[in-house]
């Protein structure tokens, strides 16, 4: 045997480490074994009996980082994706999700992962206690599952406080975790030895495996006494360098690892030895393990049973390792010529006693001094918190021993591949300059929050936005070196100031007496403001001060993560805006990207429908009172205009009576006796109206973020009619919000979320085909196409209440009847289909009596189904709307395949309650049409059967030969009709031409349009 291969050597021929695996209390590298991917089994429960979630050690990518590349990843690993992502989002991301302005339900599983990564890193970093957060199965569903109450308790403690989400799922994957980890008392030298050579990590998985199901390793080679003692020096030397005991036990683990063939590094003794010494943990202790583990993006099963192994206990020991450098430590590495890696570091530090200095190793050309190091050093320090240690890890990259500097530009590049993600992800172009402005706006609004609120003065509205960050900047770094307190910039609800400003600003209330004014939060607040920059404390001036301080909170909620990108999107540079511009762009942005009033409005229909308190009168009256106020909101300030030219005052009861004015007339003033005409609107308004109409305007904004029923229920009981919007702002402010309420509100929706992204992979293979973007909504609306394509026109017309929709059928009908000639104006007609739908959706949120928000999830999936559709018509599939004989409107599915030359195939489906189900398919070929029309029901195979000859006859001046056969199939499955409609698409496309064939086309079209002109003669309101 050949010794030398079994003891390793460092670069200075003394012995040492290489390519080590993880060792207890050191930082770990990424382990080299090679798994397979996570796979879903049939009954859609995620298999990771045989992941981890690193990949190999010689590639920095981790099964993560390739769900991370949408285009290159297949439908499989989305749907994969998606069903993690529901297993690992908590109700408070969902919360932290909405505030960043995305609609979660509309979101991709690259983008939540994005959002994700970055609320966990801001809650682990702030310290934030996530146990507030409740449960998401009920007490008898966790003694269901568990059959252990005490250990469920513990598994949730400890899920809460890592912010996972207590699913079905992982509380069952927990309490295998704990069953096994709890019968693990301790490890034989035969089962450490064999963890040691196979680079198992210490889980609760591998050990009881190990343990139960391995015989151990078969000593390889015996080493004699004389061959031992020849190496004893090198061995003992390694030993001393790990801190090592070199004692007689010791030295006997040493000799057994080197007759079973085991490398002798510092790691793998001490791996050995802490294996070796390993006694039984309780429940805390694995539990906790368990939903650390989950947190990671591990299984319950991948729980660490000894300390130093998990990727936080790694971080956390990286992060200690340079804390504890000191300059001369990277000048000594340097000089010998030794990469600077948190391996090497830590070997530095071992080699060190407290009380000696560090010797360095002077060369006449010394590649590096000091203040460079420290420069080094500080910058990396900076760079490589735990957090940011952590997400490396979690990518799988080997953090011990890559260089530090090139650590510190990897994270310097994972901080652009967030923004650049986040920006691919949403349409904007990932370029340098659009990075630097997203990234710039966000900080430069997360900064100016903590600023001073002094900084606002009467002309802040019209300052840009860099122009009042600059004054606060100045004016916070001069008040703290002063040790001056002061209240923020951005306002908090029911806060606190502090004894100091209270004792500062102790008359502002004798101040509003005298003035007139309410003793209210703004009002106070206002005074404050111009007190201390010596602005005289006039009522023009409060007014002022308030519009400008409200602009300044609209700011704050209006430029989130998702109206910034847009606005960037849209060209705009946010921080060379004013407020008030930046104002009216972001409330217009935020208009058009209605998901997130939508979200809003379910939210409140939601909770309205739980609350067993409100009569169905009230729930009206709610619904009726959220419909006006939004109205008002949306009219981006106009009701409020109408009311300061007519002169009258701006209370909750003048402003939704103009909305209702304005409804029925279609006008934008209330006219009466007096009403002193149109030239109101721009003539003669005071420049105080003007500045009071904004202000209201963005309290009506505040009103509608706020609002909720049990405030709503609250803020009724008072005069709220005379309340202006302030002082309903105001009184919303004041009342409690039902937060248990809230939190099972967002636990419904990742409910919806988990039930979505578990469906058949074929729906994510559709939306795959039409390059739709794979998210929970789209996921539903394309399982439903999948399931019945044409169901979605009849649910649309079938809403027979809302006038819009009665105005647009026959407009609707009449299109597709002249459009079944080419695929230009059948796109054409779908994507009009597709407009009329979304507006007859937005119709039916705003006027349907009987609006729930179960109805309102149904419009959206609906709309969504015709904008899929739409996608779909470029690849020559349509949905045809249909009048029956009973009036009602039906769709009929159509799907051209282009073949070679003048062949293809025209495939049709539609299934009505009058006819039962229908799927022809028809093959064009060289000389003529062949083709088979299956019918469900015994009645349509009659009534086609004696009409064929009107279909074969349109067809009989045009083709040589036709085939047409009529059969009854019993059972006829959309899904499958699609599917096969794919199949033929897919093996025919490599035959295509870039060219469409004019001849091919006419012909195709001609048999399409002859059959469904059959149809509607057969079966439409004018039925032969």
């Amino acid at each position: 045997m050949i010794i030398d291969n079994i003891v390793n050597k460092d670069i200075n021929g003394n012995a040492a480490n290489v390519n080590e695996k993880s060792i207890y209390n050191n930082l770990t590298a990424t382990k080299s074994s090679s798994k397979e991917a996570v796979k879903v089994s049939s009954s859609n429960s995620v298999d990771m009996s045989d992941t981890v979630y690193s990949k190999p050690s010689n590639s920095n990518e981790t099964v993560a980082d390739e769900l991370m590349q949408d285009g290159a990843t297949d439908r499989e690993n989305k749907r994969n994706q998606m069903i993690v992502i529901s297993n690992t989002t908590s109700a408070e991301d969902y919360k932290r999700i909405s505030e960043d302005g995305f609609s979660y339900d509309e979101m991709t599983g690259n983008t939540i992962v994005t959002e994700t990564d970055k609320i966990k890193a801001v809650l682990a970093k702030a310290g934030v206690d996530v146990s507030i957060y409740g449960d998401d199965l009920s007490q008898e569903q966790i003694e269901e599952i568990t059959g252990n109450p005490a250990v469920a308790a513990e598994i949730i403690k400890q899920m809460q406080s890592y912010d996972i989400p207590v699913t079905d799922e992982n509380l069952k994957e927990s309490v295998t975790a704990v069953e096994n980890g709890v019968q693990i008392n301790e490890i034989d030298d035969n089962t450490a030895a064999y963890m040691v050579k196979n680079n198992l990590d210490p889980t609760v998985e591998n050990i009881y495996k190990a343990l139960y199901s391995s015989s151990g390793i078969a000593k390889e080679d015996t080493i004699s006494d004389e061959e031992f003692d020849s190496m004893s020096s090198q061995i003992k030397d390694i030993m001393k360098n790990a801190k090592i005991d070199v004692n007689d036990e010791n030295l006997m683990d040493v000799r057994m690892l080197m007759e079973k063939g085991i490398s002798i590094t510092a790691d793998n003794i001490r791996y050995f030895e802490a294996l070796k010494n390993f006694s039984g943990k309780d429940t805390e202790y694995i539990a906790d393990s368990a939903a650390e583990a989950v947190a990671e993006g591990k299984r319950p099963m991948d729980a660490m049973l000894i300390d130093g192994f998990s990727l936080a206990d790694q971080a956390k020991e990286a992060e200690n390792i340079i804390q504890s450098a000191i300059p001369e430590d990277i000048v000594d590495l340097v000089n010998k010529n030794v990469p600077v890696t948190l391996k090497n570091l830590k070997d530095v530090q071992n080699s060190r006693t407290d009380d000696s200095k560090i010797f360095i190793h002077k060369t006449d050309n010394a590649p590096i001094n000091i203040v460079s190091a420290q420069r080094k050093l500080e910058e990396a320090r900076l760079a490589m918190s735990a957090e940011a240690n952590l997400s490396l890890l979690k990518k799988g990259i080997s953090i011990d021993t890559k260089p530090i500097e090139e650590l510190v530009d990897i994270l310097k590049q994972h901080e652009k591949d967030y923004y650049s993600n986040l920006m691919t992800q949403n349409g904007v172009e990932p370029t340098v300059e659009n990075i630097d402005t997203f990234k710039s706006t966000m900080d430069v609004f997360e900064e100016m929050k903590t600023f001073p609120a002094y900084a606002i003065n009467t002309e802040t509205g019209n300052e840009d936005v860099s122009t009042v960050y600059t004054r606060g900047a100045s004016l916070k770094t001069s008040m703290e070196n002063a040790n001056e307190s002061y209240e923020t910039l951005m306002t908090a609800p029911r806060s606190d100031m502090g004894d100091d400003i209270k004792k500062a600003f102790r008359n502002v209330d004798n101040i509003l007496d005298d003035l007139g004014y309410e003793k209210v939060p703004q009002n106070q607040r206002a005074v404050r403001i111009l007190g201390y920059n010596g602005i005289e404390i006039t009522p023009e001036n409060i007014d002022k001060i308030k519009a400008a301080d409200e602009n300044v909170q609209r700011a704050f909620k209006n430029m989130t993560p998702a109206v910034t990108l847009e606005m960037i999107r849209k060209g705009i540079s946010p921080l060379d805006m004013s407020i008030s511009q930046l104002n009216e762009a972001a409330t217009e942005i935020r208009s058009q990207i209605s998901t997130r009033d939508d979200s809003k409005f379910s939210e409140f229909l939601w909770k309205l429908e739980k609350n067993n308190e409100i009569t169905e009168d009230e729930r009206t009256t709610y619904i009726g009172i959220y419909r006006l106020i939004a109205q008002v909101e949306k009219s981006d300030g106009a009701v409020i205009g109408s009311l300061v030219n007519q002169g009258a005052d701006i209370t909750m009861k003048n402003l939704l009576s103009a909305v209702r004015t304005s409804n029925k007339k279609n006008v934008d003033y209330k006219v009466d006796d007096d009403f002193s005409g149109i030239d109101a609107k721009s003539n003669g308004v005071k420049i105080d109206d003007q500045i009071n109409a904004a202000y209201n305007k963005n309290c009506i904004q505040d009103v509608m973020e706020d609002i909720s029923p049990e405030k709503l229920m609250d803020v009724l009981k008072q005069n709220w009619e005379d309340m202006t919007p302030e002082q309903f702002k105001e009184a919303l402010n004041r009342a409690e919000e039902n937060k248990e309420l809230s939190e099972q509100y967002a636990q419904n929706q990742l409910d919806e979320f988990k039930n979505a992204v578990r469906t058949e992979e074929g729906v994510y293979q559709m939306l795959d085909r039409y390059d739709v973007k794979t998210n929970m909504v789209n996921l539903m609306a394309a399982s439903r196409i999948l399931k019945n394509p044409g169901k979605m026109v009849s649910d649309l017309f079938e809403n027979g209440e809302i006038e819009m929709i009665r105005q647009l059928k026959e407009q609707v009908l009449e299109q597709f009847g002249e459009a079944l000639k080419t695929p230009e104006e059948m796109a054409e007609a779908q994507e009009q289909l597709a407009d009329v739908a979304t507006h007859a959706m937005d119709s039916m949120i705003i006027e349907s009596d009987n609006i729930t928000s179960i109805n309102l999830k149904e419009l959206k999936v609906l709309g969504k189904q015709f904008e899929i559709s739409a996608k779909m018509a470029k690849s020559e599939s349509y949905v045809i709307p249909m009048e029956t004989s009973d009036g009602s409107v039906t769709g009929i599915n159509l799907k051209i395949v282009r073949g070679k030359e003048e062949k293809g195939f025209v495939d049709i489906f539609f299934n009505d309650k009058m006819s039962g189900k229908v799927a022809a398919s028809f093959e064009v070929r060289d000389n003529g049409v062949s083709g088979v029309i299956a019918v469900s029901d015994a009645q349509t195979q009659k009534a086609v059967s004696e009409n064929i000859s009107l279909f074969t006859d349109s067809l009989s001046e045009t083709e040589n030969s036709i085939d047409i056969k009529v059969v009854r199939v019993v059972d006829i499955s959309a899904e499958k009709y699609l599917k096969t409609s794919f199949q033929k698409e897919d093996k025919v496309s490599s035959e295509n031409t870039k060219d469409r064939n004019n001849v091919q086309t006419k012909r195709l079209y001609q048999v399409a349009e002859g059959f469904i002109d059959n149809i509607r003669k057969i079966f439409g309101p004018d039925n032969l």
